[in-house]
């Protein structure tokens, strides 16, 4: 039995690893840090950002844990709103270091 790999891209035709230092994989990692709240995975229970389910997401909260948890990037921008609909929108822009 093939163990499953991370971080993993759902397509139609199924699931694949990403490759590791792309855009998309940088994007899934800090995407994957803004939906998980601290102390939700215990081996890296420092890992997150707070529930921002009635707020938006707090900009140097996201900017230490992408610093903290990917510093193979640098965050160039990010914007966070309560859409109509009362959803969370998160919006950033990176750059790979190096």
């Amino acid at each position: 039995m093939d163990a499953m790999e991370f971080p993993v891209k759902f397509s139609k035709s199924g699931t694949s690893r990403l490759t590791d230092g792309t855009p998309d994989y940088y994007r899934q990692l800090l995407a994957l840090g803004a939906i998980t709240e601290p102390h939700s995975l215990p081996i890296t229970p420092d890992f997150g950002i707070w529930d921002p389910t009635f707020n938006a997401v707090e900009k140097g909260q996201f900017v230490l844990h992408a610093a903290r948890f990917v510093p193979e990037v640098e965050i160039g921008q990010i914007d966070s709103s309560i859409d109509d609909s009362g959803q969370n929108v998160v919006s950033f822009s990176f750059t790979i270091r190096g």
